[in-house]
């Protein structure tokens, strides 16, 4: 089973087509939010991304372990769903800006931060080609 967590900064659901707006052009969300689970009445816990994506990942408020501003990133300490998952075998993969973990907490956390050629992955399997065959 693979999960997709897509969680991006500053998006209403009326930015996008799947949700109605007569003139964004958006196909591939549509066709992913088509394929998937779509929430219709989703709220946030805080108006800010940090705390809010915090209370996202740990099912607590954000004022229940400081996460009151955008400086205030989950610690390694803290338990959270990416965490979760990662010790449960999943791969978790990392694309775009960090504004919900520590330094500290992201090694725990994500199996690889960069996309596309730049993966961990992907450098491994150059690695592991012979030099003739780069």
């Amino acid at each position: 089973m693979n999960f997709i967590l897509f969680n991006p900064d500053e998006m209403r659901a009326e930015s996008v087509g799947c949700y109605g707006h007569p003139l964004a052009s958006t196909p591939n969300l549509d066709r992913l939010a088509a394929q998937s689970t779509r929430f219709d009445q989703c709220h946030v816990q805080h108006t800010v991304c940090t705390p809010s994506r915090c209370s996202f990942m740990t099912g607590q408020y954000p004022h229940v372990n400081g996460h009151r501003t955008l400086w205030h990133a989950l610690q390694r300490h803290e338990p959270q769903l990416l965490k979760y998952l990662k010790t449960a075998g999943y791969d978790v993969m990392w694309g775009g800006k960090n504004d919900l973990l520590s330094p500290d907490s992201f090694a725990d956390s994500v199996t690889d931060f960069r996309l596309g050629q730049r993966s961990t992955r992907a450098a491994l399997a150059r690695r592991a080609q012979p030099i003739f065959a780069r």
